[in-house]
């Protein structure tokens, strides 16, 4: 039975917004339309909540001022179903000891307002690689066959297209043998 390729993850990311403030800057959402992310919404940290029930976003971006249910609080419940998906709080300059509750919870990175839109885009596509290489490896692992330790030495750094061609080359090979 052959196998066949995955097909590519990273053609979609999706993030996770959430935000009281029902709008979203034009040029934030073209820039991240751009670079083929879907975006979802939630306005409250409940809505959030209940759609990571049925959806697993790829990042959050969460403003630290929602209604109802405290922004720290909502990181130990977001850590706790998604641990592997980064979280970024958006929010107003805050005092040194909630910065750091923010990092010992589990937090990715702050951005804080007002942020110019290629500022967040930037912390965005910081807060990704390590999330889209690790679920690129495990499908070059699933696909191959190989232990992740041994995909692990890959060639640093591993890009999608380098996991492709290697991913293929094996596809090859096998199709050939057989």
């Amino acid at each position: 039975m052959m196998k066949t390729l995955a097909p590519i993850k990273t053609n979609q990311i999706t993030l996770l917004m959430i935000q009281d403030e029902p709008t979203l800057s034009p040029i934030l959402r073209q820039m991240l339309e751009d670079e083929q992310m879907l975006i979802k919404t939630a306005s409250s940290a409940a809505d959030a909540l209940e759609l990571i029930e049925t959806q697993t976003p790829q990042l959050i971006l969460a403003d630290l001022d929602l209604p109802g249910l405290d922004a720290f609080a909502l990181l130990e419940q977001l850590k706790f179903q998604l641990p592997q998906t980064p979280v970024v709080f958006l929010s107003a300059p805050l005092a040194e000891a909630e910065i750091l509750q923010g990092f010992d919870l589990g937090v990715e990175d702050y951005i804080i307002k007002p942020a110019r839109p290629v500022q967040i885009l930037g912390r965005i596509r910081k807060s990704l690689p390590r999330q889209t290489v690790a679920a690129d490896l495990m499908d070059f692992t699933a696909f191959t066959g190989r232990t992740s330790s041994s995909a692990m030495d890959l060639p640093y750094p591993w890009s999608l297209e380098s996991l492709n061609r290697s991913a293929r080359t094996l596809f090859d090979l096998q199709r050939d043998s057989a």
